[in-house]
Formats: structure tokens, C-alpha cells, sequence
């Protein structure tokens, strides 16, 4: 079986992940993202990771470092995104 699933996430605030941004549950990191955009259908940014099987069911709620070193709180979506 595949470890790690490419799932899309739709993240809080206005921050826009770089590729490569940690991905966490709790304290434990569970993947990392491979793009990101600021959605203007969504009015928020999106992005493409790779995560833990555990953790890539929609609507899973996770965090993404962001740029600055702090985190945005995140929530698994079904692909492709829609409004």
C-alpha cells in the first residue's frame, strides 16, 4: 500500500505555503507540500501535499508552517477544489 497521498488543503488566514512546507498533526509531521496558490474563488490559500494516509481523509484538520516560521491551521479537501 502507498504510505503518503497527494491531497489538496485548504489552509486559514492569507499566508501562502512555499513548496516544501512541513505538514503537522499534533507534533508529529505527516507530509509536506508540493505547491500552493492564493485562491481567488476560495479567498483563501490552497495547496497540493503529500500526507499520511491517517491524515488524508477530507475534512481532517492539520497544520502548515508557513514562511515566517509560524503555522496556519489547515483542513484536507476532496480534489479538485470547488467553491
Amino acid at each position: 500500500h502507498v504510505n503518503r497521498l497527494l491531497r489538496g488543503l485548504v489552509l486559514d488566514g492569507e499566508t501562502v505555503p512555499v513548496r516544501g512546507a512541513r505538514v503537522l498533526a499534533g507534533d508529529a509531521e505527516i507530509g509536506h507540500v508540493t505547491s500552493a496558490t492564493a485562491s481567488f474563488g476560495l479567498k483563501r490559500p490552497i495547496a497540493l501535499a503529500f500526507v499520511r494516509r491517517q491524515h488524508a481523509d477530507a475534512g481532517t484538520t492539520v497544520r502548515v508552517v508557513t514562511p515566517d516560521g509560524a503555522t496556519a491551521s489547515a483542513t484536507v479537501a476532496t480534489l479538485p477544489f470547488a467553491r
